[in-house]
């Protein structure tokens, strides 16, 4: 099994109010996957899985993989939003809502040892409702819908609750995250 480096930018163009964010358009973006991956199927690969937390590129993973199938229809294409994956298995570990900067992810990156400054840590963000329909998906359960500018909800870029996050809470998320990855990869090798 090949792992690739992660890519270190991404579609984030709902973040880009703040200040040090850096975002590829979403067609770009998707050229790069789609020529990296082209690659390695043309090289003889039988199977590929895209793997990403963040929200913003699962439609874009989704049409890489479209586009993947469309050429190499005997190849097996997978693509997975991990934090749908494993939302059920994680929700009773932190504090609602989960979005951005949140409990989950600030847990995370304090587990990973990042620097995280937690005495400016605040909790932030609102949840938005339209006839219905949902702004911020907080619990993973909307059918339909609206993208967001994040300014729009929160000055601070926090639409959630870091101030509860720790350590100990970031290792068993990553163990989650690293067993249903295992999981996942196991299947995919039994294909």
């Amino acid at each position: 099994m090949l792992v690739l480096p992660t890519l270190p930018y991404g579609f984030s163009h709902h973040h880009l109010a703040f200040p040090g964010t850096l975002s590829l358009p979403a067609d770009l973006l998707e050229k790069i996957l789609l020529t990296l991956c082209q690659q390695l199927l043309s090289q003889g690969f039988k199977k590929l899985l895209l793997i990403s937390w963040h929200g913003g590129h699962i439609s874009i993973m989704h049409d890489v993989a479209y586009e993947l199938k469309k050429t190499f229809h005997d190849r097996y294409i997978f693509y997975v939003p991990i934090i749908d994956s494993v939302f059920d298995k994680i929700k009773d570990l932190v504090a609602e809502p989960v979005y951005h900067a949140d409990d989950l992810e600030t847990s995370i990156m304090l587990a990973l040892n990042q620097r995280v400054i937690m005495s400016k840590a605040l909790k932030d963000g609102i949840a938005e409702v339209l006839n219905g329909y949902t702004y911020l998906d907080f619990k993973k359960t909307a059918r339909v819908k609206i993208p967001v500018n994040v300014m729009e909800f929160s000055k601070s870029g926090v639409i959630g609750d870091p101030t509860r996050s720790s350590p100990e809470k970031g290792e068993k998320i990553i163990e989650i995250i690293s067993d249903e990855l295992a999981k996942i990869l196991d299947k995919i090798a039994n294909i």
